[in-house]
């Protein structure tokens, strides 16, 4: 019995240890099932990963090769016009105008944006679409990866030109009021682009949001930023925000790097130390700071001109010859003689007294006398007019007529015109006192001269007898505006005065019998229908402060035609003259004399610097021998090149050693991204921080305090360097002063409506212009006249477009200041809103190419199928990746730079093979609803 209990149990134990056998030997097949499950999937991954990676290395290839060199150009497929794939990048060479480019940056050799856009097993999907908006996402032609006709995966890339979108960055703190070398700062280059300021949901300004953008480094990001923010939103937004752009500061048509401007003197731009020298930090901290009066010493044809001076506005210059009585052949000489002179600068220039010198008169004058109705000879006489030459002549050794001003207070107030006129009952003649009125009233004083002869004739005259001057001899007065010491600071050279000939008059009438008044070209002589002229861009042939201003520029103001001549001086408050821009008063008046001038008829066109230059753009305001106004990014400008060319850098950059050659948040020209251009837009000045300031100019020697002008959220500059001396001025709508606001301040803010509209017309008007012409290959060229834009540039234009697209009062460039009656603006002026007044903003960081990218990679693997039927195979794994990939200034190969082998990147050579380094900057593997 016992034996056959054990005999149960060992076999019990036999059952159960075979059954552990078992089991052990089930599941250790199991696990290594699984183990090779696991393999295979882990292999299958991998091999995705690997191919994802490859695909990463052929675009990280491509774009070096292709975008590698300085003289390259990006844009996308929207640019041209293509509405499938969108969002495709290309290269073009900035020496060819093909509108082809050289190829688009994505997978599948002789890939084009006409292809297919929806996802497939051709076409893979890299970037999705969000909620309602299908144009958000981006397809990849899938590339097979195949031996002998098997294939065992694929892969696709797409590379992102992240210099069309608008990084999100904190905007700049504004200043105090009061801190005007900060605010200046602020609007004299350089914007921080502001996104997210059209969706409600989002406070884009908020402390919370300004925040974390401090700390902003990648796209993930952007959904954690505001509550207002979620990943649907992101995606919408993925091709106009980026977490990073930084471009190389590179000129993209010489093929080097840009030449930093700051502290460069003369040597990189000849003349450009006569002004970066009147830089100053007493200067930038001084209410209108005084400037010394200087005469220039250039010359040369398209050289920077160094003289700084008033110019010359009006200049008036009558004679009368008149018996001393009714019967008496015995006559008086006259003479009458004005000039006006303004500061065009937004600046006091340093008071000193000047002359001005008048040369070619003729030596005499010819007289003839008559009595109508009778036989009587009165014989005729010769004037000489020796007795007003001075003992010195003119600049060029002719005989002249000499005049001292004399200049009574201590400086000459920004915008201020000055007259001086003869004083009263002075004789003629060497001994005579040569000084002229300062600050005259009125025209009417004059010089004479009874040199005790008179007509030769035997005939005593009658109360009915007349004279008039006869001759032959042209006049062509040259009048010279001097310094004390006989320096030249500049010459006007006048309209031929025709051949005495004038008419008959009462011999004893002292009224002028001929003379010569003439103005400075201004802008009455061409405004169009809206009462605006456009005298700054079309009618000057050169700019106003040039040392000589020749015929061109003066306008006759009363008539030089003989019958004539017997007028006087054109009053200077009526008619046409009441309504010239430089005037000592613009309020319309009938009667020959002025008030005294104040800051209320002060007009200012230019500016000097006072504080260090951080654009090219502020270069506008340089002046230059034969150049025109402006004359630095503006269509009608001829140095648009040194966009192109120079940059200035700031004080902490200047510092590094070596400097720096990139400038973060640069910005490609060639966006076509409304978003994006509303962001850069909205971003200028401040980065959307208030800026506001209180009026104040100078008068004299007092300061006036006007009110506090509303802040801008978006300021643009013409007078950037004397912001916060804006000049304030209360005028009725329908008098001329209202007209003087356009003059009188030069620094206006758009308007949040007014920044969406013209961001809207940029965009498409960049897209029309690349559509038909290509990608612009420079800035040179963005900023060049079109015909495609009649004539204008893209940015003039798109001003124009929107202004002529809204109800005058929300127009750019129309004066708001009286709601009911908005006024049109002269082009130009200095409240007129030019293209080289955005480019002073975004000149620091714009360019037409882009050296940011993003590339999203993607890799598959497969079973093993046939080449063939690829197609119609699943992938086993899949993987994306997302690199972040930055363009350095140092080179791939020393053999593609000048004088590489010694470390200098600066000069590429005419056809480098790699051009300048990518690396990349960021990584991450990302999960399909990453995309």
């Amino acid at each position: 019995m016992v034996n056959r209990d054990q005999r149960g149990l060992a076999l019990l134990l036999v059952v159960s240890l075979m059954a552990l056998v078992t089991l052990l030997v089930v599941s250790l097949a199991v696990i290594t099932r699984v183990e090779t499950q696991v393999g295979a999937v882990r292999a299958t991954q991998n091999q995705a990963r690997q191919n994802a990676q490859f695909a990463l290395n052929i675009a990280l290839g491509q774009l070096q090769e292709l975008a590698g060199p300085d003289r390259r150009i990006t844009a996308t497929a929207e640019a041209t016009g293509a509405t499938s794939n969108r969002h495709w990048t290309g290269v073009w060479r900035s020496d060819d105008t093909s509108t082809a480019p050289l190829s688009w940056l994505v997978s599948g050799e002789g890939s084009a944006p006409s292809a297919e856009a929806t996802p497939s097993r051709e076409r893979i999907e890299l970037v999705s679409e969000s909620v309602g908006a299908s144009i958000t996402q981006v397809v990849a032609p899938l590339e097979v990866l195949s031996e002998s006709g098997e294939a065992r995966g694929a892969f696709a890339y797409f590379v992102a030109d992240e210099g069309v979108k608008a990084r999100l960055m904190p905007a700049l703190d504004s200043s105090g009021a009061d801190d005007l070398v900060v605010q200046r700062k602020l609007i004299l280059g350089g914007a921080r682009p502001l996104g997210f300021t059209s969706e409600t949901s989002v406070d884009a300004l908020g402390a919370i949001f300004q925040s974390r953008l401090e700390s902003f480094s990648s796209r993930e990001q952007i959904a954690a930023m505001d509550d207002g923010v979620d990943r649907d939103l992101s995606r919408e937004y993925w091709h106009d925000y980026t977490a990073w752009s930084e471009g190389v500061r590179t000129d993209v048509i010489r093929g080097e790097l840009k030449t930093d401007l700051t502290d460069s003197g003369d040597t990189v731009i000849a003349g450009l130390a006569a002004f970066s020298d009147l830089i100053t930090d007493e200067r930038a901290e001084t209410l209108s700071p005084l400037y010394p009066i200087r005469a220039g010493t250039v010359t040369a044809s398209g050289s920077i001109y160094d003289g700084i001076h008033p110019l010359i506005t009006q200049i008036g210059l009558q004679f009368s010859v008149h018996t001393i009585s009714s019967s008496s052949r015995t006559l008086e000489t006259r003479l009458r003689f004005f000039i006006e002179l303004a500061n065009p600068y937004s600046s006091a220039l340093a008071a000193e007294d000047l002359r001005v010198v008048v040369s070619g008169l003729p030596d005499s004058l010819e007289i003839e006398s008559r009595t109508t109705g009778t036989n009587r000879d009165h014989g005729s006489a010769t004037i000489s007019l020796e007795p007003l030459y001075a003992l010195h002549p003119d600049s060029q050794g002719a005989a002249a007529i000499e005049f001292d001003l004399p200049f009574e207070v201590s400086d000459w107030a920004p915008g201020r015109v000055i007259t001086w006129r003869n004083q009263s009952g002075n004789t003629m003649g060497e001994g005579a006192n040569r000084e002229l009125q300062f600050d005259a009233s009125t025209r009417t004083s004059y010089w004479r001269e009874r040199p005790g002869g008179g007509l030769d004739g035997p005939d005593s005259l009658l109360n009915s007898s007349e004279l008039r001057f006869t001759g032959s001899e042209d006049w062509n007065l040259r009048v010279e505006l001097q310094r004390s010491n006989g320096e030249v600071l500049q010459t006007a050279l006048l309209p031929k005065f025709a051949a005495v000939d004038s008419a008959w008059q009462d011999a004893n009438s002292t009224r002028p019998d001929f003379g010569i008044q003439v103005r400075l070209v201004d802008r009455v002589l061409s405004q169009d229908a809206d009462g605006a002229s456009d005298w700054l861009s079309e009618d000057l042939p050169s700019d106003l402060r040039r040392s000589e201003l020749p015929e061109s520029f003066w306008e006759p103001t009363i008539d030089l035609e003989s019958a004539s001549y017997n007028v006087s001086f054109s009053a200077p408050n009526s008619g046409l003259e009441a309504r010239q821009l430089f005037n000592r008063d613009p309020v319309e008046r009938t009667y020959l004399s002025y008030y005294q001038p104040s800051f209320n008829s002060d007009v200012a066109l230019f500016e000097l610097p006072r504080q260090d230059w951080r654009s090219v753009g502020s270069l506008q305001h340089l002046p230059f021998v034969d150049g025109r106004v402006y004359n630095v990014g503006n269509s009608w400008s001829a140095l648009n090149d040194w966009f192109d060319r120079y940059y200035f850098s700031d004080a902490e950059e200047a510092s590094r050693s070596p400097p720096a050659s990139t400038q973060p948040a640069t910005f490609n020209l060639n966006s076509v991204g409304e978003t994006a251009w509303e962001a850069v837009l909205r971003g200028i000045g401040t980065g959307g921080s208030a800026y506001s300031f209180t009026a104040t100019t100078h008068d004299g020697d007092s300061e006036i305090a006007g009110n506090s002008i509303a802040t801008l959220s978006t300021p643009i500059a013409r007078l950037g360097q004397s912001a916060g001396e804006m000049w304030e001025l209360s005028p009725t709508a329908n008098n001329f002063q209202a007209v003087l606001r356009q003059y009188r301040r030069g620094l206006r803010g758009l308007t949040d409506a007014q920044v969406s509209g013209l961001a809207r017309e940029i965009a498409s008007n960049v897209q029309r212009r690349i559509s038909a012409q290509g990608p612009y290959r420079s800035v040179e060229s963005f900023l060049a006249p079109d015909a495609l834009f009649g004539g204008g540039n893209v940015l003039e234009y798109s001003i124009s477009e929107y202004d002529d697209s809204v109800v005058a009062s929300g127009r750019i460039n129309w004066d708001q200041y009286f709601p009911d009656e908005p006024m049109k603006m002269d082009t130009a002026a200095p409240g007129f809103i030019t293209s080289a007044d955005l480019m002073t903003a975004l000149a620091p960081v714009v360019n037409v190419r882009s050296d940011t990218f993003v590339i999203r990679a993607y890799g598959e693997s497969v079973d093993p199928v046939a080449t063939a039927e690829y197609t119609s195979s699943e992938p086993t794994a899949r993987a994306w990746l997302e690199a972040v990939v930055q363009r350095y200034p140092e080179g791939v190969l020393e053999s593609d730079f000048t004088n590489g082998d010694s470390g200098d990147w600066s000069q590429m050579i005419d056809a480098p093979v790699l051009g300048r380094r990518f690396r990349v900057i960021a990584l991450r593997w990302l999960n399909e609803d990453d995309l």
